[in-house]
């Protein structure tokens, strides 16, 4: 702690292999956690490092908390110290208060459980952090309530410009209902205000802690290219506008994607095996209990407008899409469900409320599943033509009645497919263009993120 203290920019204070207790510093200074100030530049940073990734283990009763620091990178170290939130300042262990440019990266956090109140792990607080970047990390079982990741701002102004990439969130196994998701951006007083958050290249898997895996209540963040497989939550826009969810995988989950509020844009994903029922669905486009919640508290659910869910591939969901929920009087309005690939043997294709006032347009459908109340219009019955390939991903054949169908006029926002493929031309419909260049995105596993990946 003494050589942060000091360090100059440019420093790099390296730990050697081992386990550092923070009992003894808390003993004589009397604090509750390890506060570090630090501030580099953005040529030359300064570095706190473990001398091998994972090597330097953090164990003992302290909290850290980051203060005014800035262009400081933490990297390659085991957090294991206690998450009891009786000692850590505002229930984090880890916590970035008025920081910009402070990078985690390459660190396993596996903390120790003490107690079962609620306690985030890594929190990114406060309107004046920015541009901060939590990467190649591991987030792994947590057992109470609270968050791997929490991003938040102060006085009703959300944190922003922050980038959360390449992590391996898994086994948030918390069973106390609200309150255990992996990754929260925002809150519900935070919902209106942009925080320009970029989520992208995660891996999420057994997030059982909550309905939300990853709870978005802010507006304008990208969440794109990440990988959703096997949990019981679901990526959810809970509060806030103009959020655009852009190329992800979610596979074999009971829950997808779940949305409320204005000008959300759902583009290229691809929906595989979801199984859940009711509320947990693939995709579900809510009910509003008010047309905008424009509120101090923000708490109502706003009735989704002007949603766009386009060029996206569904096979084999139990529900594929959902629309509209029953206990709220708002059914969505000004809806566009068009180019999607919607196919499955078992199920229900589609189902949406009275009074939904949707748009299809040029959508292909296909399977033995039941049709639901899907519409009279806006699609074509017959099969796209759907391979397996050696990822687990459907793609289409070069024959596919999907391939050349739609002007990129139409559409300005769909230059890329799911396999970050350029779509050239007339576009294809769903979230595969077929193309003979080499699939750059595809589903990620354990080893393609976190700690030891490139």
């Amino acid at each position: 702690m003494n050589a942060i203290a000091v360090a100059v920019p440019g420093d790099h204070i390296v730990l050697a292999d081992g386990v550092y207790d923070t009992t003894s510093y808390l003993q004589s200074n009397g604090a509750k956690t390890l506060l570090i100030r630090s501030t580099g530049t953005a040529t030359n940073p300064i570095v706190v490092k473990s001398s091998t990734i994972g090597g330097a283990e953090i164990k003992g009763p302290a909290g850290f908390e980051f203060n005014t620091a800035s262009y400081v990178i933490v990297q390659g170290f085991k957090f294991t110290h206690s998450q009891d939130n009786s000692v850590f300042t505002n229930e984090m262990a880890v916590r970035c208060t008025d920081c910009t440019h402070v990078r985690f990266t390459r660190n396993h956090f596996e903390l120790t459980t003490t107690t079962n109140g609620q306690s985030d792990w890594l929190g990114i607080t406060s309107a004046g952090s920015m541009y901060n970047r939590i990467d190649h990390n591991i987030f792994a079982n947590k057992a109470t309530k609270g968050v791997f990741v929490l991003v938040l701002g102060s006085g009703g102004v959300v944190s922003k410009y922050n980038q959360i990439d390449h992590n391996y969130f898994h086994d948030q196994t918390y069973s106390g209902g609200n309150g255990g998701e992996c990754m929260r951006i925002g809150n519900s007083e935070e919902g209106l205000k942009n925080a320009y958050a970029t989520v992208e290249y995660n891996l999420f898997e057994k997030c059982n802690g909550d309905v939300e895996a990853v709870t978005i209540k802010s507006s304008n963040n990208t969440i794109r290219e990440n990988t959703f497989r096997n949990n019981q939550g679901s990526l959810t826009l809970r509060h806030g506008n103009a959020n655009v969810v852009d190329g992800n995988f979610f596979l074999d989950g009971k829950n997808g994607l779940r949305l409320y509020g204005h000008n959300h844009k759902i583009i290229n994903n691809y929906f595989e095996g979801t199984f859940g029922s009711g509320s947990l669905t693939t995709l579900i486009i809510g009910s509003g209990s008010v047309t905008e919640d424009l509120t101090v508290s923000n708490s109502k659910h706003s009735q989704p407008q002007n949603i766009l869910v386009a060029f996206n591939t569904f096979v084999n969901n139990q529900n594929s899409i959902v629309i509209g929920e029953p206990f709220r009087p708002l059914a969505p309005i000004d809806v566009t469900i068009a180019n999607n690939i919607i196919k499955s043997d078992s199920g229900r294709l589609v189902n949406y409320r009275a009074g939904a006032d949707i748009t299809w347009e040029d959508n292909i459908m296909f399977g033995l599943a039941n049709k639901g109340n899907m519409p009279t219009s806006g699609y074509t019955w017959i099969d796209p033509q759907l391979v397996l390939q050696s990822d687990d991903v459907y793609r289409i054949l070069n024959t596919s009645p999907a391939i050349d169908k739609e002007n990129p006029i139409s559409f300005p926002d769909i230059v890329k497919d799911m396999d970050g493929q350029t779509r050239s031309g007339l576009l294809d419909t769903g979230a595969d263009e077929f193309r003979a260049e080499s699939v750059l995105n595809f589903p990620l596993s354990p080893g393609d993120i976190g700690p030891n990946s490139n």
